[in-house]
């Protein structure tokens, strides 16, 4: 149909609203078409319009059930936290056979969720497809930066890039050292992010890659480079809604944050406001959020960096094992200590230690965050 041709080349191009604004008037024009509804869990969970997100999936297996609308269902009931009903509606697609090849990627992020190692192995050690093995490789290798092993997360990332490249697929290998960097980055590792950045752009330079690069830069306050390429993305990619409102402002704001600038920062986040829960363009949701918090802390105004931080630690189903679920942590002890709530602060910070027990020690952020703690006693 070329009604639907038409949103989906708006979803190539970014822009989103006239993308929703098509789909929806094709599902009234078409309420048993599941295609449509299909179409619209995808793009309100970018826009971070879960609600939305999840009665679109549930319409889309209700008209058409099966192996896309099991997965993107199942996906939805994770964001939403409803662990129960995800569970159940994975046993119920493999008793159906629409379980999808990749639906071990939602098994490994539900163990995840349910702080179940061992079903998290033995996920990670079963036969799978080549596509899927190099999926579950990259979210063990969040997973172990998460509680601090950096060291292992390096060598799961590498074994997902060598696999990679052993199949030609040169894009998901940029995607795998990219998102490596952005984890490093935020930890204060700033020549490894800087090694990946280099080694995932001479892979792949699409609008995706670059942005995220930019974002590794400027978390690693490599201010040049960072603007340089938001410079870039923002003239070549204008009519992207959520790169130009969401992932380049908050390149932006971390760049401001290295000039020591934060209530710059907290101004120019403000255009992300409506799109900081979803998933940017890099794929990092709340990313926005952790920005504004650091903001918050720079200028020593701790209640209001305490609500960024609980908002995510609030949303696991949607932060899952991202770097930024455990840090979120930290960000909460620092709120609290520069409120001057000592009790808080440090019941906080041991959570955050106790998380990070088995972490590398070199780590930048770990030695501060003892340091800080220790400082408390």
């Amino acid at each position: 149909m070329r009604v639907h041709i038409e949103a989906r080349h708006y979803v190539l191009t970014g822009e989103m609203g006239k993308a929703v604004q098509v789909l929806e008037m094709l599902k009234s024009l078409y309420p048993q078409r599941a295609s449509s509804y299909g179409d619209l869990t995808g793009i309100y969970s970018w826009l971070g319009q879960y609600d939305k997100s999840l009665l679109n999936a549930q319409e889309t297996y209700e008209r058409q059930a099966d192996e896309v609308a099991a997965f993107n269902l199942i996906q939805n009931y994770l964001y939403s936290g409803k662990l129960e009903q995800a569970d159940k509606l994975m046993q119920e697609a493999k008793a159906r056979q629409i379980a999808s090849e990749d639906i071990g990627t939602l098994e490994y992020d539900l163990a995840f969720l349910r702080h179940d190692l061992g079903a998290m192995n033995a996920i990670a050690s079963s036969p799978k497809p080549p596509n899927v093995e190099r999926e579950i490789l990259i979210q063990q290798a969040s997973s172990q930066a998460y509680y601090g092993g950096f060291r292992a997360s390096r060598e799961l990332i590498q074994r997902a890039v060598e696999l990679s490249r052993k199949h030609g697929w040169n894009d998901e290998a940029s995607e795998a050292l990219l998102g490596a960097s952005v984890r490093e980055a935020l930890v204060g590792n700033s020549i490894r992010a800087h090694e990946y950045i280099m080694r995932g752009l001479a892979q792949s330079r699409t609008r995706w890659r670059v942005s995220t690069s930019a974002l590794a830069y400027a978390l690693s306050a490599d201010v040049q480079p960072a603007e340089s390429l938001a410079d870039d993305l923002a003239g070549h990619y204008s009519s992207d809604l959520l790169l130009t409102n969401c992932l380049l402002p908050t390149v932006r704001a971390y760049i401001e944050l290295s000039n020591k600038n934060p209530t710059k920062a907290i101004e120019i986040l403000q255009g992300a406001l409506p799109y900081e829960t979803g998933w940017c363009e890099y794929g990092i949701p709340f990313f926005p959020v952790y920005a504004r918090g650091q903001a918050y802390l720079a200028l020593h105004n701790g209640t209001q960096a305490e609500a960024m931080f609980r908002k995510i630690i609030e949303n696991p189903g949607i932060v899952r094992h991202d770097q930024i679920g455990a840090l979120a942590y930290l960000g909460l002890a620092r709120a609290y200590a520069v409120q001057g709530n000592t009790a808080k602060a440090q019941a906080e910070y041991e959570y955050f230690l106790n998380l990070w027990k088995d972490a590398d020690p070199d780590i930048p952020i770990y030695q501060q965050a003892k340091a800080e703690y220790a400082k408390l006693q």
